[in-house]
């Protein structure tokens, strides 16, 4: 069976390129038989199986990223002769003409975030959105990390899915031990996550406003570039002038994914705002540094954290739990200890992960479109 891999919605920043080398190497793991072959935007550069063939996008603006995924795509798979349609990001074809799998990996376009928020979708959002909406309604099997995520796109499914399918994400990164912070202040907060608007950055400056209020001190440490939203970037440096709080933050650019376990394992505590995740591999990578996590109360917080963390819905109850934290250090660890036990009994190495996936594909191997 050909198996073709849209990816051409992966970008740099996230976790994009390891999802990709992981899928297939968990594909060609569970069923060698195949052959795949990846879709993939020409400026993407990666390491991919032995074996596996890639087909390069050279893509323009938003207009040609449409006209490539309803035009260009489903006639790329008839050239192939491709039999299964697997769409690692979501965005494809509305309707090729072979059975197709849509992986949703970005909550942003379920989660709700009300529209008179500061997180609101914007013009060209929304425009996504509907077309995201369009391609989960026309597929024959949408599969989420979450149950959180397969609880936003329910209302979006068509009534013969069948539902979302849950297939974790699958964690392979390697665990420190956990231990005891030092909380001597400055207090040493770490927040790392890719500027994006349902991360909620500027959440940190309301939190460490109300830390300076009681007379504390702390450095956030995070890792935002300015190239991936200019106008939030603005916000964020504007409203950190206005308050006073530059020394409150130590801002780097994006952070390379062999450098945040570093960042990690120097800090206190993990602060997290974010307003929504399909999985929140943040929230395993503070627990694999043994790291405590203060985060905002939300349902994916809650079903990958477990009983491991604290939780807050605005900034004053944020800065009560990391003042929790910093006066009972072995809270801290106990809290972690409990969020890595938790992890445990769900998280996928890759190759897990290609079996459960590839069972889909079987599933879908004999459907019509």
């Amino acid at each position: 069976m050909k198996v073709a891999l849209h990816a051409v919605a992966a970008t740099k920043q996230g976790a994009s390129t390891e999802v990709i080398a992981g899928t297939l190497r968990g594909l060609r793991h569970a069923a060698p038989e195949n052959d795949y072959v990846l879709f993939l935007n020409s400026e993407l550069d990666i390491d991919l199986p032995a074996g596996t063939s890639r087909i390069e996008a050279r893509l323009g603006g938003a207009a040609s990223r449409i006209l490539w995924d309803q035009v260009s795509y489903p006639r790329l798979l008839k050239r192939i002769g491709a039999d299964i349609s697997i769409a690692c990001f979501g965005f494809t074809a509305i309707r090729p003409e072979v059975p197709q799998v849509v992986i949703l990996q970005n909550a942003l376009y379920f989660c709700g975030i009300p529209k008179t928020s500061p997180y609101a979708s914007q013009r060209s959002l929304r425009l996504e959105r509907w077309l995201l909406h369009r391609i989960v309604r026309s597929a024959n099997s949408v599969v989420v990390p979450s149950q959180t995520m397969a609880d936003g796109v329910r209302p979006w499914l068509s009534h013969s899915s069948g539902g979302a399918i849950v297939i974790p994400d699958a964690w392979e990164y390697e665990v420190s031990d956990v231990m005891t912070r030092s909380w001597s202040e400055p207090w040493k907060l770490v927040y790392i996550a890719h500027l994006e608007r349902h991360k909620a950055h500027l959440e940190l400056i309301d939190i460490a406003s109300e830390l300076r209020r009681r007379g504390r001190r702390a450095v956030f440490s995070i890792g935002i570039d300015e190239k991936d939203e200019p106008e939030i970037y603005a916000a964020f440096t504007r409203r950190m002038a206005e308050e006073d709080l530059a020394d409150w933050f130590d801002v780097s650019g994006r952070v390379p994914r062999a450098a945040v376990t570093k960042k990690m394992l120097a800090a206190d505590c993990f602060i997290s705002p974010t307003k929504c995740e399909s999985f929140g591999y943040s929230y395993l990578e503070a627990t694999g540094a043994g790291l405590p996590v203060v985060s905002s109360d939300i349902p994916i917080a809650r079903e990958m954290l477990g009983d491991g963390a604290l939780f807050y819905r605005d900034a004053s109850k944020a800065a009560d739990q990391i003042e929790r934290l910093s006066a009972e250090p072995s809270l801290g660890v106990e809290l972690a200890e409990k969020a890595r036990s938790h992890q445990k009994l769900w998280t996928l190495t890759w190759e897990e992960y290609g079996e459960r996936l590839a069972t889909v594909i079987s599933s879908l191997s004999s459907s019509p479109r």
